[in-house]
């Protein structure tokens, strides 16, 4: 699938902004003027497409390397109106240039100087930077003003698991210790998620962590004019864009439970987990709005799996596709592997269930027998594809996997993340 471009664009700094004392000290030279110092930026950064921060976790020493981290840098070259970092998308340790940046922008704003970049401090540097609302250019075309509004998303991936069927299938398909791993799958397996998501019920769920994978995607409000999108926003009261990689459920001691975050995947900035992707065609007057996740069960439990079975742990993915035309039509295409279970909402509501592949063992083996590093490994294979149109219709004419994940195929690699929202 091709990348599509970022949805953040920066406009020019506010006056002032540039007279922090801190970020000058760092400097490695001087500036010769913003609009120089821009192009030279741009160029600096040419390997991390922009970001919205806003949609990034809280960043601070030994965040992992990625496009996130290299937002941070380039805005606070930015602010400071030279280049004091480099746009490598790595935060580095503690004392790192980037952390030196960080507290010095925080003593500049008067934030407690704790080098961690969370909402006051993105708060702060948005103020400066001056970010416009996502979306294109909002300038009038000529021609009637029409708003093609979607209702809201959510897509929510779920563990079952039965220890007899569980044991009777890996036994089958030659799994090591199906016992232990059948014991342990149960353990960790999900709630079933509540029919009805919508309201406070959404946030509720969300706090639980009782599921491997969920995106949801807010209701939009796609403004046209003279048939060319102008600008695409949520309305007021629209539960907003979130997600999460999932949680691996354990029993502790004691009958306890702890969640443990599942690992992301490193390999491929499509799975970047910063935000949805806009893609216009070529008159902007239709947009596919998308956002792709993938992740498999905790790197402490996974160690665990391995040892069990000789298997690594396939990561499990996602992809969201979102069409939105000015001619007023609109639909959502979700496609995922088929391990685990797969519920999607429209407007809160389910409207379609996909109980996960009753084959574990295949699952299973996508993983290989290779031991990988963290974030890296086996995307799991096969998937299925589910499309709704405006009507919420299911649309049985999706019966396989679009041409675009031909490479999703066991033993291909992919991304990065963790929990987010927008």
């Amino acid at each position: 699938m091709q990348k599509p471009a970022r949805i953040r664009v920066l406009s020019a700094i506010t006056t002032g902004s540039l007279a922090l004392a801190g970020l000058t000290a760092l400097a490695v030279s001087s500036g010769s003027g913003h609009a120089a110092q821009r192009s030279t930026l741009t160029a600096q950064a040419a390997s991390f497409p922009p970001v919205d921060i806003n949609q990034c976790p809280t960043l601070q020493a030994g965040y992992p390397v990625g496009g996130c981290v290299a937002q941070l840098q380039e805005d606070l070259n930015l602010i400071a109106g030279t280049n004091i970092l480099t746009v490598d998308g790595d935060f580095g340790p503690r004392n790192s240039k980037t952390y030196q940046a960080v507290i010095a922008f925080q003593t500049s704003q008067g934030l407690k100087p704790d080098g961690l970049v969370g909402p006051q401090t993105k708060q702060k540097l948005n103020a400066a930077l001056s970010v416009p609302t996502p979306g294109v250019s909002t300038a009038t075309n000529s021609g009637p003003s029409t708003v093609v509004t979607t209702p809201s998303y959510t897509v929510v991936r779920y563990l079952q698991s039965s220890i007899g069927s569980c044991y009777a299938n890996l036994l089958t398909g030659g799994i090591n210790n199906p016992e232990l791993l059948c014991t342990f799958l149960a353990d960790s397996a999900n709630t079933y998620p509540p029919n009805d998501l919508s309201g406070p019920a959404l946030a509720d769920f969300i706090a639980s962590k009782e599921y491997r994978q969920y995106v949801n995607y807010p209701s939009y409000n796609v403004t046209c004019a003279g048939g060319v999108i102008q600008n695409i926003s949520s309305p007021a009261g629209s539960a907003p864009f979130s997600w999460s990689l999932g949680y691996t459920r354990v029993h502790g001691p004691g009958g306890t439970n702890y969640f443990a975050l599942g690992e992301p995947y490193y390999a491929s900035n499509d799975f970047d987990q910063a935000a949805p992707d806009e893609i216009y065609n070529a008159g902007k007057s239709a947009v596919q709005i998308v956002f792709q996740a993938a992740s498999r069960i905790a790197t402490a439990e996974r160690t665990t799996n391995y040892t069990l079975t000789g298997l690594d742990a396939p990561f499990v993915w996602t992809d969201v596709v979102e069409d939105v035309s000015c001619d007023g039509t609109y639909g959502l295409t979700v496609t995922t592997n088929t391990v685990p279970t797969t519920d999607i909402y429209l407007n809160g509501h389910e409207v379609s269930y996909d109980k996960q592949s009753g084959d574990l063992a295949t699952f299973l083996k996508e993983g290989g027998s290779t031991y990988n590093s963290v974030g890296y490994g086996n995307l799991a294979y096969p998937c299925h594809v589910k499309h709704f149109n405006a009507q919420g219709q299911l649309d049985n004419s999706y019966t396989a996997c679009q041409s675009g994940f031909t490479g999703f195929a066991g033993g291909q690699s992919g991304g990065a993340g963790a929990s987010g929202s927008w």
